[in-house]
């Protein structure tokens, strides 16, 4: 991989669209040099297909488009592909045989070859024993297991489903006799047999609470990202997740998601900075099967362009892709608990206007093709879940105050400007007002009306501007798990610094300063001993002493900070920080790091220390670091001395002069030293270019 200038794997989903593509392929192929541009979702797609070409023209290339289902977004697409001469290549997969002959210029066509055995069992036993007290598989059910597995005949798919399904038993014999008894009087040696069966019997062995939690993951587009947040937002509004004292609802929800995972229901496609799942998909077959258990239990019915008539039994809708076809009875017998938009066509809002909606309790239109909200939205008493993100609405509803059930409501990178009173949404939970982002990277909030203290059962707060009446109000929200505050001035420094102190179950915090201010945070005394990640924008004159007691902080970002002392001193010794950002924090010319420090950290990105030009790793420091980011540090001629001594470092991303560029090829003094990192990305600087 380290041949080529630049490498995407993208999976292409069966509903695919060229316009989502091309913003995908472009996004993966410039997100990491941080060039991608801000406003990429709205631009047309001729412009995105220019844009990515160009990038690639001189670049040797690596596209992997996985799991194809036709030839026309081949012949859509691939005029952004250049034929530079450079040794790119471009790979496609396909269940389809037809496909791949079509897609292949030079009739080269690899038919992947089923497991064999042995490797089948090694995957069995990776997947059901890690972590296990087991380690390895009982005798007594060895010959029950293997037979299994040998009934998957080598499909890899069947296989970690068989896995999935026998990792969420409990480590008891007479359980595990008892499912692969049934396994093995069921399987067949057909080409399909195993994974339906297999998949089935997963869905079954379900416990009920996982049951629903399941059969909504359906309702996303084919390999959509779900987002972990908003998944469990949402199963929480749809009342699946069970109490638990000392828990919230959102805590038992992330529970669920992960057992999804464990089972191999769902699959991770992306991790946060601290590690934890931030994005998951669905397996198109798998999410077959949930589409049609909840066609036949009136669970769900998703709209994908086909010919589908709505039934009035239907609770919940999905909306992928609108048909002409599309068959919707007589609108008033529909009563629709849950409407999901994902499609852009302006013939939804043609839908939309067709179905009742008075007992809805979730609306998701996150993207959707809607310039405004009805008044009627406000008559929605059992409304739990509202999201307008990403949409051209630009003013809500004065009257949202009557939707007193409301537990999300989500106004991120919307139109709107400013907020009606809240005050009475007494149940919520997670507020979303950041509305949009500048071209410096900083957060554009909403300023709100009424008063905020008395949304007490509020967890999350993202995006309020900041001013004095707010930040004394905040002290209230003693619920608050996530909380971005922004335009804050130097003189409240000390005010909001009392308000975090009460905010004893913070886990997320984002403070950023009004522009030309600095932030004032020396006075808190006791910060919240849960906080895990952090992200201050604006000037420091150092690093606040309280910083020594955040044991459990995992991932911190400073940005404008310009420190005049070395932070790493003072944060080498967090120990559970796994991801540490300094964005033009350091205005010093030396980074130290002393042996033993970072014991933790996995990920160290520094952009734009303008003066650096040297960085010491002591023996033994950093020893779990798996990637280095080193961007627009134009004083820095030199690579960080001991970077050869971190054995774990997996990627390396150096924005570097014409001379050490040369001095890191293969052939050049430097390169000994960069030898055992698997990606190493050079990127001629600019400002020599």
């Amino acid at each position: 991989m380290k041949h080529f200038d630049c490498q995407v794997w993208l999976t292409v989903s069966l509903t695919y669209s060229i316009a989502e593509i091309l913003r995908s392929l472009t996004y993966e192929a410039m997100n990491n040099k941080g060039i991608v541009p801000k406003d990429i979702t709205t631009m047309d797609t001729s412009f995105v297909l220019h844009m990515l070409r160009q990038h690639l023209q001189h670049k040797r290339y690596l596209i992997v488009l996985d799991d194809v289902w036709d030839t026309r977004m081949w012949e859509e697409i691939r005029l952004a592909f250049p034929e530079n001469e450079c040794g790119s290549r471009i790979v496609f997969t396909t269940r389809n045989f037809k496909v791949a002959t079509s897609l292949s210029s030079s009739h080269r066509v690899i038919l992947p070859k089923t497991l064999q055995y042995d490797q089948a069992w090694e995957l069995f036993c990776n997947m059901v024993f890690r972590g296990s007290s087991w380690r390895s598989c009982p005798r007594e059910v060895e010959d029950l297991a293997r037979a299994s597995v040998n009934k998957c005949g080598g499909l890899p798919l069947a296989i970690v489903c068989l896995a999935g399904l026998m990792y969420s038993k409990e480590y008891s014999v007479i359980e595990w006799i008892r499912v692969l008894n049934s396994i093995n009087g069921k399987l067949t040696y057909e080409l399909d047999t195993p994974v339906l069966y297999i998949l089935m019997l997963s869905f079954h062995e379900l416990p009920f609470r996982l049951k629903n939690c399941f059969l909504y993951c359906s309702a996303f587009p084919g390999l959509y990202k779900i987002k972990r947040k908003r998944i469990v937002r949402l199963w929480v509004a749809e009342g699946f997740v069970e109490e638990r004292e000392g828990m919230t609802a959102e805590e038992v929800a992330e529970e669920y998601l992960n057992e999804l995972v464990y089972r191999s229901m769902l699959q991770v496609t992306k991790t946060d900075d601290g590690g934890k799942l931030k994005e998951c998909c669905m397996h198109d077959i798998m999410r077959e099967m949930g589409i049609s258990i909840s066609k036949k239990q009136n669970f769900f019915i998703t709209c994908e362009g086909r010919e589908e008539r709505l039934t009035a039994a239907a609770r919940r809708l999905s909306i992928i892709e609108v048909s002409d076809n599309i068959e919707t009875g007589s609108a008033r017998k529909f009563y629709l608990r849950s409407l999901l938009v994902f499609s852009t066509d302006a013939r939804t809002l043609n839908l939309l206007a067709a179905l009742r909606f008075r007992l809805l309790r979730v609306l998701d239109l996150y993207g959707a093709p809607v310039e405004s909200l009805p008044n009627a939205v406000c008559n929605l008493f059992n409304l739990k879940y509202l999201s307008i993100r990403q949409t051209n609405v630009n003013v809500l509803p004065k009257h949202l105050g009557r939707l007193q059930k409301l537990q999300t409501l989500d106004l991120q990178y919307s139109k709107v400007k400013k907020l009606p009173s809240l005050t009475e949404l007494h149940d919520l939970r997670h507020l979303f007002i950041i509305h949009s982002v500048d071209r410096f990277g900083r957060s554009v909030g909403m300023q709100t009306l009424g008063k905020i203290w008395a949304l007490k059962d509020l967890q999350t707060l993202k995006g309020i501007v900041s001013n004095n009446k707010i930040i004394q109000q905040v002290q209230n929200l003693k619920m608050l798990r996530s909380f971005v505050i922004l335009e804050v001035k130097k003189s409240d420094g000390a005010a909001l610094c009392a308000s975090i102190e009460k905010m004893r179950f913070l886990n997320n915090l984002q403070v950023q300063a009004m522009e030309g201010e600095g932030l004032e945070l020396e006075s808190l005394a006791f910060p919240p001993s849960q906080l895990q990640k952090l992200f201050l924008i604006g000037h420091l004159q150092r690093l606040p002493r309280w910083f020594s007691f955040l044991n459990n902080l995992k991932v911190l970002r400073l940005r404008s900070s310009w420190l005049n002392e070395d932070p790493l001193r003072s944060l080498q010794s967090l120990p559970a920080l796994v991801c540490l950002e300094l964005y033009k924090a350091y205005e010093g010319k030396e980074l130290w790091c002393e042996a033993h420090g970072f014991r933790s950290l996995r990920t160290l990105r520094l952009i734009e220390l303008s003066q650096l030009n040297q960085i010491t790793i002591e023996v033994g420091a950093m020893g779990s670091l798996r990637e280095l980011q080193l961007s627009r540090c134009r004083e820095l001629n030199t690579l960080p001395q001991g970077i050869e001594w971190i054995t774990t470092l997996e990627k390396l991303y150096f924005e570097v002069s014409e001379e050490l560029l040369q001095r890191m090829q293969p052939n050049g003094d430097e390169y000994i030293k960069i030898s055992h990192i698997s990606t190493v990305d050079l990127i001629l600087r600019d400002d020599v270019i």
